[in-house]
C-alpha cells in the first residue's frame, strides 16, 4: 500500500518520517443536488430532508445528533409508536414549535401518511 513520507537527514543518515497511509485518508463521494430541486418549494421539502439525513449519517457529529434525537424519543416513532431501527427506513422531519426548530425521527411510511 502507498505511504506518504518525507526525508529527515540526521547525522549522515537519511531517516524517513511517515506522514500517513493512503488508506487512512477518508474519501467520500459527493452526492449531487438534483438540478430541478428548489429548496424553497414545499414539494421538494422531502428531498432536502432526505439529503440532510444522508449527510448526517455520513459524519460523526451528525451521527451523534441522530443518536441524541433517537434517545430523546425513547427509540420509537412518535406517529406509529413502533421502534425505530435498521429494519424499516426512517428520516428526519423538522417542525417549528414555539419559534424553535425541532427535529424528530419518523418512519418513511409514517411521513408519507402525515403529508397526505
Amino acid at each position: 500500500s502507498w505511504r506518504f513520507t518525507t526525508d529527515m537527514e540526521k547525522k549522515d543518515k537519511i531517516d524517513y518520517l511517515e506522514l500517513t497511509y493512503l488508506s487512512a485518508i477518508h474519501h467520500e463521494k459527493f452526492v449531487k443536488v438534483r438540478h430541478y430541486a428548489n429548496p424553497y418549494d414545499p414539494a421538494d421539502k422531502s428531498y432536502y430532508e432526505w439529503r440532510e439525513t444522508y449527510h448526517m449519517k455520513q459524519t460523526l457529529k451528525g451521527r451523534q445528533s441522530l443518536i441524541n434525537i433517537w434517545k430523546r424519543q425513547n427509540k420509537v416513532c412518535p406517529i406509529c409508536g413502533e421502534r425505530i431501527d435498521r429494519e424499516r427506513p426512517w428520516s428526519i422531519t423538522e417542525q417549528i414549535v414555539d419559534g424553535r426548530k425541532v427535529r424528530t425521527l419518523v418512519h418513511t411510511s409514517c411521513k408519507r401518511i402525515i403529508k397526505k
